[in-house]
């Protein structure tokens, strides 16, 4: 086990006496940290949200979007979230926000759609529309709000 995971994993313990449970988010964040970029995407080819290519936190390289409008989906949007989506095909691919995220539970159900606020908007777009990223271009999404993504920045990559 890498020195680096002991010791997140020994001050977990460390700040609260007793056993305690690591917040989930702060795990996620640490493992795609250590692990890297997620490299060699492939889009959903048609597009559409089912079936669509899930994104990670972080940098993601969408290396083939075959036709306009192939498509991958945002994880959850969880505060302190950060995704860099890079599209290296040839095409315009399509973002989705992701449309199960059981850390934000409705009074009808386990779990709800996130959305995107574009840039230069203060509000959100459906959570069935997608945002489009244009071949050659970067986009920065933040979230700061529990289910919801921000759209920072877009520019060519």
């Amino acid at each position: 086990m890498p020195a680096s995971l002991l010791a997140f994993l020994g001050s977990i313990g460390a700040q609260t006496p007793g056993p305690t449970m690591p917040n989930g988010v702060d795990l996620l964040n640490f493992f795609k940290a250590s692990l890297g970029p997620t490299a060699s995407l492939t889009a959903l080819a048609g597009g559409g949200i089912p079936g669509a290519t899930q994104l990670n936190l972080g940098w993601n390289e969408v290396d083939t979007v075959a036709t306009t409008g192939d498509s991958v989906v945002l994880p959850p949007a969880l505060p302190g979230s950060m995704v860099w989506v890079n599209n290296n095909g040839a095409n315009t691919l399509d973002i989705y926000s992701n449309q199960y995220n059981y850390q934000n539970p409705s009074s009808s159900a386990s779990y709800q759609a996130d959305v995107v606020v574009p840039p230069g908007t203060t509000s959100a777009n459906s959570a069935t529309t997608a945002l489009t990223l244009t071949s050659g271009y970067v986009t920065l999404l933040y979230c700061a709000k529990l289910g919801t993504w921000k759209q920072f920045l877009t520019a060519h990559a």
